[in-house]
């Protein structure tokens, strides 16, 4: 009879639930891992190590270093120090400052000779070369600026056949540069002796000299 009551309790609705056996709660699924897209390959660059990093590195400096060396070179062959634009080959209108004393006090001392132009002394600076054309006999000068040359053919320029003045002048020319000499001595003064030039100069000759009016 109490088994009866028992049943018939669980049974009837708005009863107690029954929690001797409860039911478990279903599982919930972890979600699935989604795999990367798949990269083709010619999206991977390539990996440089450090070992090769390095020879890299070393050989881009010698290069680098190289080309100074050469580049250093070649500037110097065309170059002198009077001014980045005057190279060999090129023709430079050029203003000189003079006194008419330095037709006879001018000179300079080298075993340059090149395209028939020369110092009027050798390198040990007494003896002459056998050639005294001015055409060809290289002489220090200075244009206004201060900067330092040598040129042949100043004082047998036509433009300066006339008397000129007795105080300090200039002469304009156009210059014509042969060459760049380092080896060179130079003198402003018949009596005075020969000094080494202290940075490389351009050596060539000068046409169409003319004084400014």
């Amino acid at each position: 009879m109490a088994e009866a009551l028992t049943e018939e309790r669980n049974s009837e609705p708005g009863g107690a639930p029954n929690t001797a056996n409860p039911e478990p709660a279903p599982k919930k699924k972890a979600p699935t891992p989604v795999a990367p897209p798949e990269s083709s390959g010619n999206s991977r660059l390539p990996t440089i190590t450090a070992p090769h990093a390095r020879v890299v590195a070393v050989l881009l400096s010698t290069a680098f270093v190289l080309w100074l060396f050469f580049s250093w070179r070649g500037y110097g062959a065309r170059h002198a120090q009077i001014g980045e634009e005057w190279y060999v080959g090129g023709v430079h209108l050029i203003e000189l400052t003079l006194v008419k004393e330095d037709a006879k006090n001018l000179d300079c001392s080298s075993e340059l000779n090149v395209a028939n132009l020369h110092c009027a002394y050798h390198a040990d600076g007494s003896t002459k070369f056998e050639d005294t054309d001015d055409k060809h006999v290289l002489r220090p000068y200075k244009t206004v600026k201060g900067e330092l040359l040598l040129g042949a053919g100043l004082w047998s320029s036509p433009g300066l056949k006339s008397s000129l003045p007795h105080n300090r002048f200039s002469v304009t020319c156009n210059y014509h540069v042969v060459g760049v000499v380092r080896s060179a001595a130079t003198r402003w003064d018949r009596k005075s002796r020969f000094d080494a030039i202290k940075q490389t100069a351009t050596f060539g000759y000068f046409t169409d000299c003319v004084l400014p009016q």
